[in-house]
């Protein structure tokens, strides 16, 4: 729904802004997608003279762009160049938490209001025409959310919406602010592509920890037991998978379970109520609703009415 000039879009679980309209530069749009179900797939589009940078929290996709795949997961970014086509290629929109910032890169963007030659250097960087994906440090995100609020708390003195509760100072430092945090954000991108962080693998723990997952598919298996493959306290074990994978290790378990599950219904030897019990479900109906959270349709819709006459479960 659009609100005014800063606010393009405000729904419960997408919130779109254009910081330029309250004076930071180069910035045509930062968003905030959180999903907790999935979405129908991002069509094929393109930015004009715009790099579009998204940086996935939590979560996994897949994009598409230049006829190439590019699965990322939650701690990645997935970087567009101006001009190129890029959607989820026919795939939905898994939840998740993500962010999103188009930036201006044409030869002589005044971007975020720095010193020429900076704006240049940065603008040229990431216009360059090339598509890409990498890992970048979690702190990129808590900046990302910062930025949004700063950007927020300034909009009532350029007459977007009231000033926000138990929030205070001039406008145009909360301006400065959301200027340098968005500025931060694209240092520790940049930084991150061309360090290639340490980490950017998965750990021979966290590796064990999802083959054991992949062999256990069928199983009831308890945090605690996880946690034991690794090695680690099952706090610490919960905190390193969700900052490897993106994703707490309960929900990539469950994320795991749809995909093997779909591969069976796609199959066609199987009803939804026989793949729902084998994995562990406590019903057809509570897979059903695990199975359209990541894929965004019912289960039944894979079932070949023609093989299981009435058997289809919703």
């Amino acid at each position: 729904m659009y609100i005014n000039e800063l606010i393009a879009e405000s729904e419960p679980d997408r919130l779109v802004l254009c910081p330029e309209s309250i004076g930071v530069p180069g910035v045509r749009l930062l968003g905030r997608l959180t999903y907790t179900r999935a979405h129908p797939p991002l069509p094929p589009h393109a930015h004009e003279y715009s790099t579009e940078i998204c940086l996935l929290a939590r979560g996994r996709q897949t994009f598409t762009a230049e006829g190439k795949d590019f699965p990322i997961r939650g701690g990645d970014v997935f970087v567009t160049a101006p001009d190129t086509w890029h959607g989820t290629g026919g795939t939905p929109v898994e939840p998740c938490v993500l962010y999103w910032i188009q930036l201006d890169t044409r030869p002589g963007s005044d971007l975020l209001g720095l010193p020429v030659e900076d704006a240049r250097r940065l603008a040229g960087h990431f216009g360059e025409p090339r598509t890409r994906s990498f890992r970048i440090p979690r702190k990129t995100f808590e900046l990302c959310e910062e930025s949004m609020q700063a950007a927020l708390e300034a909009a009532p003195a350029f007459g977007f919406g009231e000033r926000m509760p138990g929030k205070s100072g001039s406008a145009e430092f909360a301006v400065l602010r959301c200027r340098i945090l968005l500025a931060q954000v694209l240092l520790l991108v940049a930084d991150a592509e061309f360090r290639r962080i340490e980490g950017s693998g998965m750990s021979k723990r966290m590796a064990d920890a999802v083959r054991y997952m992949e062999e256990h598919l069928c199983d009831a298996i308890p945090l605690s037991e996880l946690a034991a493959v690794t090695g680690l306290s099952l706090p610490r074990f919960k905190a390193v998978f969700k900052n490897t994978t993106g994703s707490p290790p309960g929900e990539y378990l469950s994320r795991l379970r749809i995909e093997r599950a779909e591969e069976l219904l796609r199959g066609g030897d199987r009803t939804v109520t026989d793949v729902a019990f084998l994995f562990g479900f406590s019903s057809s109906q509570y897979f059903s609703q695990v199975y359209r959270k990541f894929k965004g349709h019912p289960p039944g819709d894979l079932i070949d009415p023609k093989k299981h006459p009435q058997r289809r479960s919703p």
